[in-house]
């Protein structure tokens, strides 16, 4: 079993779960029971209870302040998400060297699949989809894909070239100290094989065109190439050569885009549209400073605090001041002394070059997210977890066999309850978006009653999805079309009470009584739009044509 689990981790970037939830859930759950199914049957503990409550404090944190979440849904989603992190953390800690290095090797192998498609998808795939499909199929999803194929940016299996980008930054620095190990010896054939690897992933990079992922792997391998001047592993001109193409190349990218970072007048400035995510952040953090507004909830709140010339966003662009944002200041200082305390372990000896570059990753991906968000996407956050557990746990490899006799039953039945809980969990929110999903297909197809069936059974299961009674209130406003019903108002009140703080159910709802001359009423909800987003000119005009 953990073979199977190491290979499900390394395959992880294949699941998108911002296209389907449903998969995402699923992979979560079969994945903890391969978990669960190698802790139980493996005769040996390498972990203790201090790195056990250091793994589950960051979630816990969340957790336990959940009671304050404007919407429980995205919270306990977005808690099930760090929690199955947690578990991945404790699970590559205790794994043996030859399924650690299956891990990694593993993930090597799908590194490179990914870096292809996405040099794929740069030569070729972007220009079949322009000749082959409409303007209206390729904005059909949103404005976002016209962007990308306007801009030539790889993305690959991702959702956006910033996902892509902050995948390989993590693997590069792996790459890169195979590489140099295989030089120092001597091994010519693995030493060819990595230099193709470390080409093809760092090629793909540059056709991300991610100014911010080409900085935070400079820094990353600044610290890296120091720590290997320190060690007299490589000579300090080598390393200065290196670091200055590296520079070279991250010009290169910043001149392709100068337009999106030196354009001050441009509305899509890619820096001064983050200045705007933090300054909204920093006036949500001032609002709820202590409790937050709850995991995954940044992106409800935020058009309250949003700037008009600001963009749409779910996320701050900044991993402290999101989790600060949305947890308060308890989930922000676990996170900090969660990295303080595995850091303070992590042990880079002379042997442990991978260890080394495993780690750099980790501090990459760390630094990206300063002004980023692929933390918080599992298919891309979960290689944070892999990779600072990969470093911790062959840097500390003889301390971890030392202690394989001494088995603590109460650590190891603590392990296996949250772990089953949680794929309990998991399984039960996959059922219930397996109905919303299929709900969904019907609807699209205007199959209503089926719709409508489908959307109430996943209802039954998890009663706190609002975005499911709000689907409810469409498919009645289709169906009693030119007429007044309560049935679509009482389905809209459902969805504002479990999310009283997303502005676009008021203003729907008030629409839908000034359709229906109910003028009072009405205005009254789109008061409420208007309180919950102040900046946005529909709303304001909706208001004021009563």
């Amino acid at each position: 079993m953990g073979y199977l689990a190491a290979a499900l981790l390394a395959v992880r970037p294949f699941v998108c779960e911002q296209a389907s939830l449903k998969t995402g859930l699923l992979f979560n759950a079969i994945f903890l029971l391969c978990v669960l199914s190698f802790f139980l049957s493996a005769r040996r503990r390498i972990i203790n209870l201090k790195i056990l409550i250091a793994a589950f404090i960051f979630p816990g944190s969340f957790l336990i302040l959940s009671c304050f979440s404007v919407n429980s849904f995205n919270s306990y989603n977005q808690i099930t998400n760090l929690l199955v992190f947690s578990c991945i953390f404790i699970f590559v800690l205790s794994l043996e060297k030859r399924i650690l290095r299956f891990l990694i090797s593993s993930m090597i192998v799908i590194s490179v699949v990914v870096a292809i498609r996405g040099i794929y998808q740069y030569f070729y795939g972007f220009t079949y989809i322009i000749n082959n499909f409409s303007s209206g199929e390729i904005t059909g999803g949103g404005w976002y894909a016209a962007h990308m194929l306007e801009r030539q940016r790889a993305v690959s299996f991702f959702g956006s070239p910033n996902l892509l980008a902050s995948y390989l930054i993590t693997l590069l620095p792996l790459s890169c100290a195979y590489l140099i190990k295989n030089i120092r010896k001597g091994h010519k054939v693995k030493t060819y094989l990595f230099a193709v690897v470390f080409t093809i992933l760092f090629g793909t990079l540059l056709l991300t065109k991610t100014v911010g992922a080409f900085l935070a792997l400079i820094i990353s391998m600044i610290w890296f190439g120091l720590k290997f001047i320190k060690n007299k592993w490589v000579k300090p001109k080598k390393i200065i050569c290196f670091l200055l193409i590296l520079f070279i190349f991250c010009g290169f990218i910043f001149l392709k885009r100068t337009k999106c970072f030196l354009n001050l007048k441009n509305p899509q400035n890619s820096v001064i549209q983050r200045l705007y995510y933090w300054q909204s952040a920093l006036s949500m953090i001032r609002n709820r400073s202590l409790q937050g507004v709850g995991a995954g909830n940044y992106g409800i709140v935020y058009p309250r605090f949003k700037s008009a010339a600001a963009n749409e966003t779910i996320y701050t662009h900044n991993i402290f001041l999101q989790i600060w944002a949305e947890g308060g200041v308890l989930p922000l200082l676990c996170f900090i002394v969660f990295i303080a305390y595995v850091w303070k372990r992590i042990k880079c000896g002379e042997r442990n070059i991978v260890a080394l570059g495993i780690l750099s990753g980790s501090i990459a991906v760390l630094i990206h997210n300063n002004i980023d968000y692929s933390f918080f996407i599992s298919q891309t956050g979960h290689l944070w977890w892999i990779f600072t557990a990969c470093a911790l746990n062959m840097s500390n490899r003889d301390d971890n066999e030392k202690k394989k006799k001494n088995n603590n039953y109460i650590v190891n039945i603590i392990l296996y309850s949250i772990i089953l809980i949680l794929g309990y969990k998991t399984f039960f929110y996959y059922q219930a978006e397996l109905n919303f999903e299929q709900g969904m297909v019907f609807f699209q197809e205007q199959k209503y009653e089926q719709a409508r069936e489908l959307i109430a059974k996943s209802l039954k299961i998890r009663s706190d999805n609002d975005f499911a009674y709000y689907n409810l209130a469409t498919i009645d406003q289709i169906e009693y079309s030119g007429k007044y019903s309560e049935e679509v108002v009482s389905n809209y009140k459902k969805a504002i009470s479990l999310n009283p703080d997303y502005a676009f159910y008021y203003y729907e709802l008030g629409q839908y009584f000034k359709q229906y001359n109910r003028e009072e009423q009405a205005e009254i909800f789109l008061k409420k739009a208007v309180k919950a987003y102040p900046t946005n000119l529909k709303f304001i005009t909706s208001l004021q044509k009563k």
